[in-house]
């Protein structure tokens, strides 16, 4: 028992509701990240069908298992859209099918460096026959 400014502070205590509380929130994270996985499926899925781009790249925390957050988001990069506005419109859509901030890039758009990062860590999720 601690003594601080006068009152007891049980550490034990503490400790023991900080692991409860931590426990707590990783669990929540990997319901959350189960559900981002099923989301972004569905959403990979809305792409190839509606927009049919040439290759689709996803990125980010989902391919790290356990590193999705309460502020983490679904990442996915499209090449080869035709329209320009498409990007814009594929954005939208995704947002309607999930309640996670979906993060949609153009890699034929954005800078190649930039391209090159998502390419090399990301995994190829849809490429066109």
């Amino acid at each position: 028992m601690w003594y601080i400014g006068g009152m007891a502070f049980d550490i034990a205590a503490a400790r023991k509701h900080l692991a409860y509380r931590d426990q707590e929130r990783a669990q929540r994270c990997r319901a959350m990240e189960a559900q981002a996985r099923k989301d972004a499926d569905t959403i990979i899925a809305m792409l190839v069908e509606k927009y049919r781009p040439a290759r689709i790249v996803q990125w980010g925390s989902l391919l790290r298992p356990g590193r999705f957050r309460e502020w983490s988001d679904i990442d996915i990069a499209m090449e080869g859209l035709t329209d320009p506005l498409d990007g814009l419109r594929a954005a939208d859509d995704a947002s309607q099918l999930t309640e996670f901030p979906v993060d949609i890039v153009e890699l034929d758009r954005i800078d190649p460096r930039h391209a090159e990062t998502i390419l090399q860590e990301g995994l190829v999720v849809y490429e066109q026959p």
